[in-house]
C-alpha cells in the first residue's frame, strides 16, 4: 500500500471517529445522526456540480448502495436504541471487515500477501479487543448485539457495493455525492412524514452537528471510495477500522472513559497492524 493511500485511509479513520464522537457527545443521538446524514447531503450538494455526474455504468450499485445505506442507518439507529454506543459502534464496525476479507478470498478469489494477512489478522483482533473490554455491556443486551451484528452486515455490503461503483464512476467522489444527496434528502423526507417537528429542530438546534458532522462524515466517506479505487476493498475496509481506536482515545481524554488492559492491547496490535499494512 502506497504511503499517499495509507495516509488518505487514516485521515478518513480519523474523521469517522471525529463524527462519531460528536454523536456521541449530544443527548439525543438519534437525532444527532439525522443531522449528520442531512449535513453530508447538502456537501454532496455543493460538490457535485465540481466533479459532475458518476458515469452511467455505476447506476446500478448506486442504486443498491443506496438501498443498503438506509438498511445500515436504519438498523445503526435501532442498535443504538437498544445499547450504548460503546458497546454497538465496536461490534458493527469490527465485524464487518471480517465479512469483507473473507468475501474477497472465498468469492473474489483475492489473494493477500503474508504480511497484509498480518496486518488485517492484527487489526481484527485489536476491534474484537476493543469489544471485549466492554463486555460487562453484554448482560441484557442481547438485542442491541444482534442489531450491531445485522448492522455489520450492512456495513461489508456497502463497502463492497460502494468499492465497486466508486470504480465504474470514473469519479469516486462524484459517486458518493450522487449518494449523499439521495440519502440525505431522503432522511428529510422520511421525517417530513413521520416527525415533521425534528425538521425544525434539526435545522434549528443541529446546524452545527450538520456543519461539522455532515462534513466530516462526507469527506471520510469520499476518501474511503477513492482508496477503494487504489487497492483491495478488504484490506482498505480493515485499516478504515482504526476509527475504533481514536473513538477509543477521544473517550479516555474528551470523556474520561478507564482505560483498562484490554483497550492496551487493542491499541498495540492496531499499531502492529499498521506498520505491517505500510511495510507491505
Amino acid at each position: 500500500m502506497s504511503l499517499l493511500v495509507f495516509s488518505v485511509v487514516i485521515t478518513a479513520a480519523l474523521l469517522h471517529a471525529i463524527w462519531n464522537g460528536l454523536v456521541k457527545s449530544q443527548d439525543n443521538k438519534l437525532l444527532t445522526m439525522t443531522a449528520v446524514v442531512i449535513g453530508a447531503g447538502f456537501v454532496g450538494l455543493v460538490t457535485l456540480p465540481f466533479t459532475g455526474l458518476p458515469h452511467g455504468d455505476s447506476y446500478g450499485y448506486l442504486a443498491i448502495a443506496i438501498i443498503i445505506h438506509i438498511g445500515y442507518q436504519m438498523f445503526l439507529a435501532l442498535a443504538y436504541t437498544h445499547g450504548d454506543l460503546s458497546l454497538v459502534y465496536p461490534i458493527s464496525r469490527g465485524t464487518a471487515p471480517l465479512l469483507v476479507t473473507i468475501f474477497s478470498i472465498l468469492v473474489l478469489g483475492i489473494e493477500f500477501s503474508t504480511l497484509s494477512m498480518l496486518g488485517l489478522g492484527s487489526i481484527i483482533f485489536a476491534v474484537f479487543c476493543m469489544v471485549f473490554s466492554n463486555s460487562s455491556d453484554f448482560n441484557g443486551n442481547g438485542k442491541a448485539i444482534i442489531l450491531a451484528l445485522i448492522t455489520a452486515c450492512f456495513i461489508a455490503s456497502y463497502s463492497l457495493i460502494d468499492g465497486f461503483g466508486a470504480r465504474l464512476a470514473g469519479n469516486a467522489v462524484s459517486f458518493y455525492a450522487s449518494l449523499a444527496i439521495i440519502n440525505g434528502f431522503g432522511f428529510i423526507a422520511f421525517m417530513a412524514v413521520r416527525k415533521p417537528q425534528n425538521i425544525k429542530l434539526i435545522f434549528i438546534s443541529k446546524k452545527m452537528v450538520m456543519l461539522i458532522g455532515g462534513g466530516a462524515s462526507f469527506l471520510g466517506f469520499a476518501l474511503i471510495l477513492w482508496a477503494f479505487t487504489q487497492t483491495s476493498i478488504a484490506t482498505v475496509s480493515t485499516l478504515r477500522e482504526v476509527s475504533i481506536i481514536f473513538v477509543m482515545l477521544i473517550g479516555v481524554f474528551l470523556f474520561k472513559e478507564k482505560f483498562g488492559i484490554m483497550k492496551m492491547i487493542a491499541l498495540a496490535f492496531c499499531l502492529l497492524g499498521l506498520v505491517l499494512l505500510r511495510l507491505n
